[in-house]
């Protein structure tokens, strides 16, 4: 276990107190960093559980911010499972970002798996 890229990279947003968007779930574990030590660049992606994709570092930033994975943080977070089918989350964004604030204030961002 080392010290996180992701968590490197977003170190001076997270500081950022005028910042527009929250981050959330970064200590859950559902954000994986996995690191190719044998690769002379180290090469990294990341898998996100609860969204049950896999990123590469150029989209895992886009991909914490984003709607989709608010929705399914929170919703595994409450542990309800989605009964809802697929909702519309360009209704949900506000919604969704309003509540991700509420929920990194009570949280904070987290920590990254390395």
């Amino acid at each position: 276990s080392g010290k996180s890229e992701l968590l490197n990279s977003l170190e001076t947003y997270l500081n950022n107190k005028a910042r527009l968007q929250p981050i959330i779930d970064l200590g859950l574990g559902t954000i994986i960093e996995c690191v190719n030590v044998t690769s002379r660049a180290r090469e990294t992606l990341y898998l996100c559980e609860v969204c049950a994709c896999r990123l590469t570092k150029a989209d895992v930033r886009n991909h914490i911010m984003g709607s989709h994975h608010r929705f399914n943080y929170i919703v595994s977070s409450a542990e309800e499972k989605s009964c809802c089918g697929s909702p519309d989350l360009s209704k949900m964004a506000w919604p969704l970002m309003e509540l991700a604030k509420v929920l990194e204030k009570k949280e904070g961002p987290g920590n990254v798996q390395v």
